[in-house]
């Protein structure tokens, strides 16, 4: 099980502008317990059109769990994947699952040291038609000034 200090990584602030809409993701340092992080989602005009409070915290069972709360309301839970985790020198990559759900099944975020001002956030699971589907969001670093 890591230790939240592990995913150290993800904290600061991501941006990815694709056409006409920017995602933005941000998240603490993390404490000994928890790691807050947002993110939202605007389209031409700044008008928002989705957001979320996201929250990995240290259960006290110590299970590391991901929650995210969209548009207000609480989520489900996903939890630490421990097998498809890897956090080295060179690779972080911090996976979370819940099989319960359709989509997304896995929460992937992933960084190396062959592209540091990049965190490759990934969505896995089963789409709406029933087939699986993958959603990739290459977001670069940013100043976290400038985007909030």
């Amino acid at each position: 099980m890591p230790s939240l200090i592990d995913l150290s990584f993800l904290s600061g602030c991501w941006k990815l502008e694709a056409g006409p809409s920017t995602q933005v993701e941000s998240w603490s340092k993390p404490s000994e317990n928890v790691m807050l992080g947002m993110s939202q989602r605007t389209v031409v005009g700044n008008k928002t059109v989705a957001y979320e409070f996201l929250r990995i915290e240290k259960t006290p069972k110590g299970e590391v769990a991901y929650t995210p709360y969209i548009n207000g309301r609480q989520g489900p839970a996903f939890a630490w994947n421990e097998s498809r985790s890897l956090i080295t020198k060179d690779t972080q990559k911090a996976v979370f699952t819940n099989e319960a759900n359709d989509f997304p099944k896995h929460i992937i975020y992933q960084k190396d040291s062959k592209s540091p001002d990049v965190i490759q956030v990934q969505l896995e699971g089963v789409g709406k038609n029933g087939q699986d589907q993958v959603m990739a969001y290459p977001m670069a670093a940013a100043d976290c000034l400038s985007i909030f």
